[in-house]
C-alpha cells in the first residue's frame, strides 16, 4: 500500500499521506476537486482500507460560506 501511496504522491493525486502512531490509522490529503477522480484514486485502496472522506475549505472558501450564512440569517429577520 505504501508503494501505491508513493505513486499517488508523485503524480499529485495526494498532497500528503501519513500514518498515525497507533499503526492502525492514517490520513491522506488530496487537492483533487473532481470527486469522480478522487473516488477512482481511493477505490484502488478499498480492498486494503476503508476511507472516510471529508471536504476541507480554505480561508477564502470559509469566508464565503460564513458570508452566505450570515446573509441568509439576515433574510429571516
Amino acid at each position: 500500500m505504501i508503494k501505491m501511496a508513493k505513486v499517488d504522491l508523485h503524480f499529485g493525486s495526494f498532497s500528503d499521506w501519513g500514518q498515525f502512531g497507533n499503526g492502525m490509522e492514517g490520513y491522506v490529503l488530496s487537492e483533487l476537486e473532481d470527486k469522480v477522480a478522487l473516488a477512482a484514486v481511493m477505490f484502488k485502496y478499498r480492498p486494503i482500507i476503508t476511507c472516510e472522506i471529508y471536504p476541507a475549505l480554505n480561508v477564502d472558501e470559509s469566508m464565503m460560506v460564513i458570508g452566505e450564512a450570515a446573509a441568509a440569517v439576515q433574510g429571516y429577520k
